[in-house]
């Protein structure tokens, strides 16, 4: 009896440990491919809710506005994308987030600067570079 109920247990344990890699392997598949979608697609808010936990993950104003202008170039080729296919109606939602991400990086930049002047400036150059590429 003891036996069997051992061999239970581990088929139970089987059962679960094989349950989790299916779930989390369906989940990881989903990230990879959510990462190339553009706004429309059916996977994008599994896109932007990543960088999001990104985002709340994220441990200084710095690696926020780091990440934040790391969005912002993706919303940029996602508009670029967006154009090149000829859907011109997700353009201007688009634009609107490109534009509200680049002003959250502003403002993480504000805090950056109090702290860490240099990095700021850094900062600053390459939003710079981001607005120009936008306009």
């Amino acid at each position: 009896m003891n036996t069997k109920s051992n061999s239970n247990s581990l088929r139970a344990v089987i059962l679960v440990a094989v349950t989790a890699v299916f779930l989390f392997s369906g989940i990881g598949i989903t990230s990879v491919a959510a990462q190339s979608s553009i706004p429309g697609d059916a996977l994008y808010p599994v896109k932007t809710s990543i960088e999001q936990t990104r985002l709340s993950l994220a441990q200084d104003a710095g690696d926020r506005a780091e990440l934040k202008l790391s969005y912002a170039e993706l919303r940029l080729s996602e508009i670029s994308k967006l154009v090149e296919e000829g859907r011109y109606r997700e353009i201007k939602d688009a634009v609107v987030v490109f534009e509200a991400t680049i002003n959250s990086t502003i403002i993480e930049l504000e805090e950056v600067a109090k702290g860490d002047p240099a990095r700021a400036a850094e900062l600053a150059k390459k939003i710079t570079s981001a607005l120009s590429r936008y306009a």
